[in-house]
């Protein structure tokens, strides 16, 4: 049913998004833990942080979502998506 369309410009469903992959100059790290990220996993908004800190500050809140530590944009644990980062 759902059509994908060929137009470059077209927006993607982010739950459609298995893994992103991003070149970078130099390492990030976690705004959690301050390390490099270990297994990264990106939110909605863009930020990147381990796997288990993610999920570890998620499961502080007994709500389904709690707000980025950077953004303040809701981050769920469905919406996190693995990221790939080579230097």
């Amino acid at each position: 049913e759902a059509e994908l369309n060929s137009h470059p410009d077209s927006l993607v469903q982010w739950s459609a998004i298995e893994e992103v992959i991003l070149p970078m100059t130099e390492a990030s790290s976690c705004p959690i833990c301050l390390y490099p990220p270990v297994a990264p996993q990106i939110t909605r908004c863009g930020h990147v942080y381990c796997y288990t800190c993610i999920l570890h500050y998620l499961a502080l809140s007994d709500k389904k979502w709690r707000a980025c530590p950077i953004c303040y944009d809701m981050i769920v644990k469905e919406d996190l998506t693995r990221y790939v980062i080579f230097v």
